[in-house]
């Protein structure tokens, strides 16, 4: 939510989610919801939207042998996969940071469901595709964003910033 373009009721939205973590994230998540009542549309259009100073897409991050296409195609699959819209998010593209931390939150509650019903099978498959898209898209440049997002004048984005951090472990680098 803290990534997605601001709407009104995110402050209250924030606040809510923030309970729901587990006990290493959530009092960052206060942070961060107590600081979404100020204004965020101008900071964040000049930070995250589409031209911000802030590399908020993927596909803006990392350098791609196959080009954006083939990224966007990637990250399409796994979204169809699990049926996510990623309009949702209201984020400017499929791999905004917005689009996909949904999606992992998306495969959380799915696997979540998955455990309710007894269903092991179904909430593996989940676990495995969340480690997957976290090994090759989000994981692989979380930490950059959070950096520069880190370095904002602005409070909220800052805090943000470090949750995002926390939620989303750094890349392992392959074995040689």
């Amino acid at each position: 939510l803290a990534f997605q373009r601001p709407a009104p009721g995110r402050a209250g939205e924030l606040s809510a989610m923030a309970e729901l973590l587990p006990d290493g994230l959530r009092e960052g998540a206060r942070r961060t919801a107590a600081l979404a009542g100020e204004d965020l549309e101008p900071s964040y259009h000049r930070l995250l939207g589409a031209g911000g100073s802030c590399r908020s897409c993927e596909t803006d991050v990392l350098p791609t042998a196959g080009g954006k296409g083939q990224v966007l195609a990637d990250v399409a699959g796994f979204y169809r996969a699990f049926l996510y819209d990623p309009s949702r998010e209201q984020a400017e593209s499929a791999d905004h940071v917005a689009a996909e931390l949904g999606f992992l939150s998306w495969v959380a509650f799915k696997e979540a469901y998955a455990v309710g019903r007894g269903a092991d099978d179904e909430a593996s498959v989940c676990q495995d595709a969340a480690a997957k898209f976290l090994a090759e898209h989000l994981g692989r440049w979380a930490s950059s964003l959070a950096e520069s997002l880190a370095e904002s004048p602005f409070p909220f984005y800052r805090t943000a910033a470090a949750l995002l951090r926390a939620a989303v472990p750094a890349p392992v680098p392959p074995d040689p």
